[in-house]
């Protein structure tokens, strides 16, 4: 992600965690925040990790567990209250660009933070899908200090082994980050989450609204997935008062657009005559950040619309 400070083209930790007398017994929700502010976004991860407080923090109902990997200084675990973030461990220097790094941090945190629904959020740069200079670049979690970043690709894999560590999906799967909900996104990790939250364009620096949507979760501790999805989705538009490309999908519901898609595919390939269209198509569709990232709605009523003309 490049996010902005002022769709079609669409973890290896050997530690165990701590856990607190709080967390002990399972509750409704635990947040799982893979925080790499290893990078230029170091002081808003920060800002972030004081809003989750604001919003009320952990409680009897939910657990905010944050992995923060900082830009001039190592990694620490924190364990999120009304009071600010608490030290659990520190972790040295990680390289939160490896997925198995992601990984552990999952299965350790559900292991050690119980609950009936898990929300796992991916905090960083993304880059969603794009060819950059002839090189096919994907992914999300850039680490400055590596320069390792988790490819899509990855997600799949990462997805895969935490399900059979778990033993259940991640109810709300989400990226705090730009131009990660694209279908070829949403299709690596359908199976294994239940609902995917993200953005199509660019988010501001400052990222989500955690303080607005953490208090929706306090009025409500029993809130489903979609309607936590929901929140997120609502309180990101109200706080940003402008044009919101978040959103969330439902992945459960992602397998007829996918056989949809290959049948439109396969269908364009065989007829060269409606590549004008198509092209034509292409230009018409809403784009974010470059070229390649075309809004598929936008871009499926151009194709009609041409096609029929």
């Amino acid at each position: 992600m490049k996010r902005v400070i002022s769709v079609f083209a669409i973890f290896l930790i050997t530690c165990c965690l701590c856990t607190p007398a709080s967390a002990a017994a399972a509750k409704e929700w635990t947040f799982m925040v893979f925080l790499n502010a290893d990078n230029n976004l170091d002081a808003f991860g920060v800002g972030d990790m004081q809003e989750m407080a604001a919003g009320g923090g952990s409680n009897d109902y939910l657990n905010i567990v944050c992995l923060i990997d900082r830009e001039h200084g190592p990694a620490t675990l924190n364990y999120i209250t009304k009071d600010g973030p608490q030290v659990v461990k520190e972790m040295g220097e990680l390289d939160m660009g490896d997925y198995r790094e992601y990984v552990r941090f999952v299965t350790d945190v559900a292991k050690a933070y119980p609950a009936k629904n898990y929300c796992s959020i991916i905090w960083n740069h993304g880059s969603g899908w794009k060819n950059a200079n002839g090189e096919m670049i994907k992914g999300i979690s850039y680490d400055d200090s590596s320069s390792n970043h988790i490819t899509t690709n990855q997600l799949t894999v990462a997805m895969k082994e935490i399900k059979a560590a778990i033993g259940q999906n991640i109810e709300v799967f989400t990226f705090d980050a730009c131009l990660m909900q694209m279908m070829e996104v949403a299709w690596e990790v359908r199976g294994r989450a239940g609902i995917m939250v993200g953005s199509e364009q660019n988010e501001p620096a400052e990222g989500w609204a955690y303080h607005l949507f953490l208090a929706d979760l306090k009025a409500n501790p029993v809130m489903t997935p979609a309607q936590l999805a929901t929140s997120i989705v609502n309180r990101y538009g109200e706080y940003y008062s402008g044009a919101n490309t978040q959103s969330a999908v439902n992945l459960d519901a992602i397998e007829p657009l996918g056989q949809a898609l290959d049948v439109l595919a396969g269908a364009l390939i065989a007829a060269d005559t409606e590549w004008s269209a198509f092209n034509q198509a292409r230009g018409l569709s809403a784009s974010y950040s470059y070229a390649d990232y075309r809004d598929l709605p936008s871009f499926l009523w151009a194709l009609i619309t041409r096609t029929q003309n």
